[in-house]
């Protein structure tokens, strides 16, 4: 049995991607990397000019930025730590997500699995595999689709993000996400020990 059979595989086919969920990943992991000066064609086949949409998108793009600046090194750490290969990525995005979400699902997790996806995308076009960004959009699509969907559903759907980031906004003395950064340091103490178990 590979590691991958241990950690909750995802199962579905491309068909079975939520549109949706896919527009959101498909579009903030092209935002991350043109922040960083890299192309990605596929991305153009999820832009969609719903105005409901790019309400959701703005508010995790908000969100998303906010996290990933206030714990960059710790991503940048944490892609470098991974075993980052064609055939092991599925399996790496699949492992986090299951130690991200392991106590729980929260909008702040949500929003860190995205910073996640975009950050590995940028690490692994960095090292000369931007061929991988595709494997990665899809594979943090297909465990929203099927792992964290249905939690999403029944809190506000999609919305609930915009109502996360407007109550974000209002309390937060930007120091961390709703009081992420207790969260992201335990985050990575539980990745670092699932990375020696591998």
């Amino acid at each position: 049995m590979d590691e991958c059979d241990r950690v909750n595989p995802v199962t579905i086919t491309s068909d079975e991607v939520n549109e949706t969920v896919a527009t959101f990943v498909y579009q903030y992991l092209d935002h991350k990397v043109s922040e960083n000066g890299i192309q990605w064609e596929s991305s153009s086949r999820y832009q969609n000019q719903d105005a409901k949409i790019q309400k959701v998108g703005k508010a995790l793009k908000c969100l998303a930025d906010e996290f990933a600046a206030q714990f960059k090194q710790q991503f940048v750490d944490m892609c470098e730590s991974l075993d980052v290969r064609e055939e092991t990525i599925k399996c790496t995005v699949e492992g986090v997500a299951n130690e991200l979400f392991s106590e729980g699902v929260k909008w702040s997790r949500i929003v860190a699995f995205f910073v996640f996806g975009g950050e590995l995308a940028v690490h692994c076009a960095k090292q000369s595999m931007p061929q991988l960004i595709d494997n990665i959009a899809y594979s943090v699509a297909a465990y929203i689709t099927e792992q964290l969907l249905p939690w999403i559903n029944d809190n506000g759907g999609w919305e609930g993000l915009i109502a996360f980031n407007s109550k974000h906004q209002q309390t937060s003395d930007k120091g961390t996400v709703n009081g992420t950064g207790g969260f992201f340091s335990a985050l990575t103490c539980k990745l670092s020990g699932w990375l020696s178990k591998k």
